[in-house]
């Protein structure tokens, strides 16, 4: 469905039912469609999305191949730090998969994580960033990173810093609320990310340590921390 004829369906829908009275069950009927609309232009976003990454990397396979028929450019591409990178990406997806059971992330949620990390605006400064051109780990961070990272950040909504607003005119800001299932991706994030470079789950440990460096919401604090189980005393 086009976003244009989603767009009119929702119209047509809003101005009948605003026109008419309901019985409870009707209600209720109408409650559920209504979130059957909103469930379906979130999935014309993720598609869309999907759409670009399966560009991106058409780009990229069309470049190696490009490189192999060149003599010697391959070698230039540092493959070795990109199938580093590319396991670490993989890794770290599948331990946000796994961290459904702990942070109630929706199915769709931990199956489209990250996918913006396979474009090629933030693949190749990532890559970069934290692997050397033999694929050994490293952190070289960059303008280039920074540029690649907050792009990253703006592109998923899972990220806190997604949610500081910043005024017009003022360096000041404030954090707003996170949506549920938005929060309960991010803390999924740090699972993940704790998984696949150290082996363990140590989310809670490095909450714990950051958390004054986060500008959250008070309401998505509590729920961060009801996820992690942290205490009172912690």
């Amino acid at each position: 469905m086009t976003p244009e004829r989603l767009a009119f369906f929702r119209k047509e829908y809003d101005e009948y039912t605003q026109g008419h009275c309901w019985d409870r069950q009707s209600n209720f009927c109408v409650q559920r469609f209504d979130e059957l609309l909103t469930y379906a232009e979130e999935m014309h976003v993720e598609l869309e999305h999907l759409r670009d990454v399966k560009d991106a990397t058409q780009d990229l396979v069309s470049a190696m191949n490009v490189s192999k028929n060149a003599g010697g450019l391959f070698s230039k591409l540092a493959i070795k730090r990109h199938i580093a990178y590319a396991r670490y990406v993989l890794r770290h997806k599948w331990y946000v998969f796994k961290a459904r059971d702990i942070t109630g992330v929706s199915l769709w949620r931990a199956l489209t994580h990250d996918l913006s990390k396979f474009t090629l605006a933030e693949w190749m400064p990532y890559a970069r960033c934290f692997y050397d051109r033999c694929g050994n780990s490293q952190y070289e961070q960059t303008a280039e990173f920074d540029h690649a990272w907050n792009l990253h950040q703006k592109r998923n909504m899972h990220h806190w810093q997604a949610w500081v607003l910043i005024r017009d005119g003022l360096a000041e800001g404030g954090p707003l609320e996170m949506p549920e299932k938005y929060v309960r991706e991010m803390v999924a994030d740090w699972i993940g990310a704790s998984m696949a470079c150290t082996g363990k789950n140590v989310a809670k440990t490095w909450y714990l340590e950051n958390k004054d460096n986060m500008q959250l919401h008070p309401m998505t604090r509590v729920l961060v921390e009801y996820i992690l189980e942290v205490s009172n005393e912690s």
